[in-house]
């Protein structure tokens, strides 16, 4: 046989069949030839061989020739070659095995084809069922398995009879796409399909195919109803109900840590509770994960005494089981720097006035002999305890003291902590040499999150120059930053800071040499140029422009008519525009200005009197403001409608 011919590939004819480059072959040797070496192929588990063979039968016009058995065979070596140990890998290297996953596939395909022409009336045994759904799901490829599932039912008078390890690996697949009522209906066919397996297990002496429902079915069936959104806590519940009733399985702890978790989430702690105390009866003892999704669930509820409460209970659990183990039981893991790193953000976050002493305190214990130990994240959380209650020469004191103690290292994060403690103090030159110090000695970059601190710090200190170094700067990094996993960018509220100090600090100058409204153009025009002349818009800057026009509007002499309009426009709020809608604050202003051109004289015409009218309409239109506006507004259209 010529070797050359079993290599050619295949052509697919209209109908699906592979056909050959050249006029079929018809000579019953040849294709003899190749099912002989199709069947040794498969006897001896060489899939290369096997595939060539299977091609040159098919060219050859002789398909109908493989019957079912050769083409299980073909396809349970693709099975166990490429789909359950290769294509995992294959799918995260994604190097050299890509001509042996398409060659695997277009095989399968020709089976697949040669199964629906000739044997049509033929089921697809367990395994085979198995090994296509799973091909299926590592390929993405929803619509054929989908209909794959689908066929398994219609050739199934009732459930189809598949191992139990199938139904589990098809409820994650749906559970994975978020498909509940899919996940649900195979539930309840891997139900009815253990039953029928059992009766027909009893009648034939035989173990059954389909073993009943396992703690995995149950767990997909839950897990599934608890990543709906918002998630089904009470037909979770009800499933556990149901399972723990039957007691075949009995609900296992994971199942108990699930629905203890969504509980938290949901801040139900007295479901949480409830499941805590049906462990013991359960002959269940709580794990690491167990303490875990409690301490984390009360943490960001800010319930400090249970999160403290739960830590200690976890602690006193763990020195018990090591004074009594039990034969088979695993050890019950301590505290990790996670759950410490949860419990001092918690603290970060709290009300709590004893907070820096429960800080202080959850580090000695973390340092001490035998604890955990401390990381970057412990760091950051430790500090910014202190950070929010004003305690600066405390972030300042300790922020060294993990490295030369402990040997961490300060991370960016760290270091914006304290940042942040200089930049309230508007310490603009130490905040300077903290970002030298990252740069320079530790070698970090500037997170997203510091150049907001920058800005804001730069800002408060009213250095408006050191503003649009730093936007420079981001505008830079951003630029080169590639490789780099967080993404830097220019943000709105940057320029609302920069605007802000821009007009405070013209305002305080109080020169006519030089109008506001024109200065802050000057810098927002250099920003627009950064950001590839792409403006910003935002209430908080059009309220700063108009305020802005404002103040250049007292430093005129006399009265001048005007038109509040227009002035509304020039700020940034257009009548045509909903991108930018008029607040408590646009309002202040508009009445400020309408009172002062009242008094002066610039409303006199009745053209400037039924722009201000209107545009006093505008601005207060469905604002929620204090009563006090309220009533000045009110004042003011009634002097303006005179």
């Amino acid at each position: 046989m010529n070797s050359s011919t079993l290599s050619q590939p295949a052509r697919v004819s209209r109908k699906g069949l592979p056909v050959s480059a050249t006029p079929p072959n018809t000579s019953s040797t040849g294709s003899a030839n190749a099912l002989d070496t199709l069947t040794l192929a498969v006897a001896n588990g060489s899939l290369s061989i096997a595939q060539r063979a299977l091609g040159h039968v098919v060219s050859s016009g002789r398909g109908d020739s493989v019957d079912t058995g050769l083409l299980f065979g073909v396809m349970r070596l693709i099975g166990g070659t490429n789909l359950s140990s290769a294509s995992a890998d294959y799918r995260m290297s994604n190097t050299s095995n890509t001509s042996d996953t398409s060659s695997s596939d277009s095989t399968l395909e020709i089976c697949l084809r040669l199964l629906q022409t000739y044997h049509q009336n033929t089921s697809m045994p367990p395994d085979i069922v198995h090994l296509m759904l799973k091909r299926s799901a590592d390929n993405g490829d929803s619509r054929q398995f989908d209909a794959l599932w689908s066929n398994c039912k219609a050739a199934s008078d009732s459930a189809p009879l598949l191992p139990s390890s199938t139904y589990t690996m098809i409820m994650e697949a749906y559970s994975q796409r978020g498909l509940l009522k899919r996940v649900v209906e195979v539930f309840d066919c891997f139900d009815t399909a253990a039953a029928e397996s059992a009766v027909i297990a009893e009648q034939s002496n035989s173990s059954p195919v389909t073993t009943p429902l396992d703690e995995t079915a149950y767990f997909i069936l839950i897990d599934a109803h608890l990543n709906q959104s918002p998630p089904d806590l009470n037909a979770a519940l009800n499933i556990f109900h149901k399972m723990a009733i039957r007691a075949n399985p009995s609900p296992s702890l994971p199942i108990f840590n699930r629905i203890i978790h969504a509980a938290g989430i949901k801040r139900d702690f007295e479901t949480a509770n409830l499941l805590m105390s049906m462990l013991q009866p359960a002959n269940l003892r709580p794990n690491h994960n167990t303490y875990n999704v409690l301490i984390d669930a009360y943490a960001k509820a800010g319930d400090d005494a249970n999160t403290q409460r739960v830590l200690l209970e976890w602690r006193e659990d763990v020195l018990e089981r090591a004074r009594t183990p039990v034969r088979g039981e695993s050890k019950l893991l301590p505290p990790t720097v996670v759950t410490y790193n949860t419990l001092m953000s918690m603290l970060a976050k709290s009300n709590s006035t004893s907070a820096p002493e429960d800080a202080d305190a959850l580090l000695k214990i973390m340092t001490q002999d035998g604890g955990c130990g401390v990381n970057q994240v412990t760091v950051t959380s430790y500090l910014d305890v202190f950070k929010r209650r004003g305690l600066y020469a405390k972030v300042r004191e300790s922020f060294y003291l993990f490295e030369t103690a402990y040997g961490v290292p300060p991370s960016t994060p760290a270091y914006n902590v304290l940042l942040s403690c200089y930049g309230f103090s508007h310490d603009t030159i130490t905040m300077r040499k903290i970002v030298d110090e990252m740069r320079l000695e530790k070698q970090l970059h500037l997170s997203q999150v510091s150049y907001r601190i920058l800005v804001r710090g730069f800002a408060s200190a009213l250095d408006v120059q050191g503003v649009l170094e730093w936007m420079k700067d981001l505008s830079h990094a951003a630029s080169t930053a590639k490789g780099r996993k967080e993404k830097l960018k220019l943000e709105v509220a940057m320029v609302e800071s920069l605007g802000w100090a821009v007009v405070k600090k013209e305002k305080f100058k109080n020169s006519k040499k030089q109008r506001v409204a024109d200065v802050l153009k000057t810098h927002l025009d250099v920003v627009q140029a950064l950001n590839n002349n792409v403006p910003f818009c935002s209430t908080a800057l059009a309220d700063t422009r108009l305020e802005a026009l404002v103040a250049d509007l007292r430093m005129d002499d006399g009265p001048v008519a005007f038109d509040m309009g227009a002035l509304l426009e020039d700020a940034g709020f257009s009548a045509n525009s909903s991108n930018v809608a008029p607040s408590a604050t646009t309002l202040k202003l508009v009445v400020e200005v309408l009172k002062n051109k009242l008094d002066s004289g610039g409303l006199e015409t009745e053209t400037s009197r039924i722009s201000a009218l209107e545009s006093l309409k505008r601005v207060s239109g469905s604002l929620t403001v204090s009563s006090d506006l309220k009533k000045r507004v009110t004042l003011l259209m009634r002097e303006l409608e005179k």
